[in-house]
């Protein structure tokens, strides 16, 4: 692939991304979390730092919206959206799976937040 950025759209609300290792990350944006047409860039991120005590799990990635081709800079969901990670052993290798956690980053207050999820270990 030779953009990594990937869309979706309104009208199409599922958006996938499978990275070379063989992961996926899938977004899914529900009937009525948006009020108009938006598109979804998700763009993967290759390195990031980690505050001291956590150790990057491998996967890091922005996810924009825009409306009529402007970026929202504190756009939000009217319902929440779904993130499915599938990884494989190798992009875990070392680390405890049961510690996997998604954290975002907080535009307000400046600091990393862990995300309200349910977790599925499959």
């Amino acid at each position: 692939m030779t953009d990594p950025n990937l869309c979706a759209s309104t009208y199409d609300p599922t958006l996938v991304f499978t990275s070379p290792s063989g992961g996926s990350t899938t977004i899914v944006v529900p009937t009525g979390a948006v009020t108009q047409p938006t598109t979804l860039i998700y763009t993967p991120i290759s390195t990031t730092s980690v505050p001291p005590g956590y150790v990057f799990g491998g996967l890091a990635f922005t996810l924009v919206a825009s409306q009529s081709g402007t970026i929202l800079t504190d756009f939000r969901f009217l319902w929440p959206v779904a993130a499915s990670i599938h990884y494989t052993d190798s992009d875990v290798a070392g680390l405890d799976e049961y510690t996997l956690a998604l954290y975002y980053w907080d535009t307000v207050t400046s600091m990393e937040r862990r995300s309200h999820l349910l977790l599925a270990y499959l």
